[in-house]
């Protein structure tokens, strides 16, 4: 087996001695049970490969003599684990946070379970939200989920609003609300929200439909419009403006030309 790395307290991989270090006999294979991380970086394999280390934890050893390996010194029989490892997230658990505005996470970079305790060996890293999608490449949707469950977990009396204030990209509210129909399908209407948003520390605002909210803010949206929705008074009318076909408009735009050419000719 190669040599091995493990994490240092700053969550960087470094070099170490080779795990298992018990004596074995010389014609023992060491099996790859699972794998438990991928580093956050990546170092030249021996192969002058540039790629990433992955946590091993070997058949028949415990989290004490996990390692971190490079990918090209992994045994052929691990390539399926190393791929269906990486077709998922990466698995993460939030340990602690800190701050208020600039809210940031101690988050361990492992799988676990009530059935696979944690590597002592994993990378830790104090990160705000958005460093865990980045660095770890971790979808949204699974990182605000998580972020969200943490918060309602740990902080007492912390509404849904709250926490979703606490996401670097967020809903601040929705102002107000335009239901508009095409003179060309008189039943179909299209809705659009005046929606106050925050994007890191930029504070904007923008018409949107419920699509792009979605693709913005993800499912979260959905939940902030019906807040809205629910505190608009019952049977108020909605604001509906006509939405002008391309021959509509140019029938105005002749119009306005016409009262134009008429006053140049003093009529």
């Amino acid at each position: 087996m190669s040599a091995s790395t493990s994490a240092t307290s700053n969550g960087s991989p470094r070099k170490s001695q080779a795990r298992p270090n018990s004596p074995q006999p010389a014609e023992e294979r060491f099996v790859v049970g699972a794998i438990l991380a991928r580093s956050l970086g990546k170092g030249y394999g021996p192969d002058g490969e540039f790629e990433h280390q992955y946590l091993v934890r070997w058949e028949g050893y415990g989290p004490e003599e996990d390692t971190w390996e490079m990918r090209g010194n992994l045994l052929e029989g691990a390539e399926e684990l190393v791929e269906a490892f990486d077709a998922g997230d990466h698995p993460f658990t939030i340990l602690e946070a800190r701050g208020i505005r600039a809210r940031t996470y101690r988050v361990r970079y492992c799988f676990e379970s009530p059935d696979v305790p944690a590597s002592p060996f994993a990378q830790e890293m104090w990160h705000a939200s958005w460093q865990i999608k980045t660095k770890g490449g971790i979808r949204d949707e699974a990182v605000d989920a998580t972020v969200r469950e943490f918060e309602l977990k740990n902080t007492p009396g912390m509404s849904p609003r709250q926490v979703r204030l606490l996401k670097d990209r967020c809903i601040l509210d929705i102002l107000d609300l335009h239901v508009k129909r095409s003179k060309a399908d008189y039943k179909k209407r299209y809705r659009r929200y005046h929606v106050r948003y925050r994007d890191q520390r930029k504070v904007a605002e923008e018409w949107m439909d419920i699509q792009k909210m979605r693709r913005l803010f993800g499912h979260e949206a959905r939940q902030v419009v019906d807040e809205f929705e629910g505190r608009r008074p019952e049977g108020d009318d909605e604001p509906v403006v006509v939405l002008k076909t391309d021959y509509e408009d140019e029938r105005l735009r002749n119009i306005q030309d016409n009262l134009a050419l008429m006053r140049e000719l003093g009529l």
